[in-house]
């Protein structure tokens, strides 16, 4: 890594297929899969209807914001972008939002490390999400947006394969999928008259 513009996007010599690995491992997360498949466990069907609103925003980010991204080709940051519109305290305001979010993820991303590192091993969670941490810290430093886009492509294949992998074995393990739906309680398939509608409903706009 030669220089800040290098660090942080490459000097855009990602091609296509990296850049939607990486975008589709950031958005489809390990965790997302195994949260929200414990969430629809206890809630029912409508936590899978509420999350139908995140294709409108996909839909919005292609079609309104994707287009205007050849406008910034120069900028090096999310907040570069903001400097232009509004006044060049903008910048800073978007760059701290951005680091308290990234830090707020990070610390999901590492206690979840911590709990799978002491469900499979039994090792200690400080230890584990210690040491996750600090191999976090030393690749992305070392290797900048390249490393961490290496780290998504992995992690997609990981989620590609694995994933349908595990749900397969977990059928076969419960008797089919005929004899899994058959278990399901009616009170599980619930939308408009389950009772915490209104709270998945705003769930659902604010997505």
């Amino acid at each position: 890594i030669k220089d800040m513009r290098e660090y942080a996007i490459a000097n855009r010599r990602f091609g296509t297929v990296a850049l939607t690995l990486t975008y589709l491992a950031t958005n489809i997360a390990g965790a997302s899969v195994f949260d929200v498949t414990a969430v629809i466990v206890d809630d029912g069907a409508i936590v899978t209807a509420a999350l139908l609103a995140l294709v409108f925003t996909f839909l919005f980010r292609a079609i309104f914001i994707a287009p205007q991204a050849p406008k910034f080709t120069h900028s090096t940051t999310i907040a570069d972008p903001a400097a232009p519109f509004y006044r060049p305290t903008s910048k800073l305001i978007a760059g701290c939002l951005g680091i308290l979010t990234t830090f707020c993820i990070a610390t999901m991303e590492l206690s979840m490390l911590g709990e799978v590192g002491y469900a499979l091993f039994g090792w200690p969670r400080v230890w584990t999400i210690i040491l996750g941490g600090v191999g976090s810290a030393l690749y992305a430093a070392h290797g900048g947006i390249k490393s961490v886009t290496a780290t998504d492509v992995f992690q997609f294949l990981v989620l590609l394969i694995g994933i349908p992998i595990l749900a397969v074995l977990a059928l076969e393990e419960a008797g089919g999928l005929q004899k899994v739906v058959a278990q399901v309680p009616k009170e599980k398939l619930q939308i408009v008259n389950h009772p915490e509608f209104a709270r998945y409903l705003a769930m659902a706009l604010i997505w």
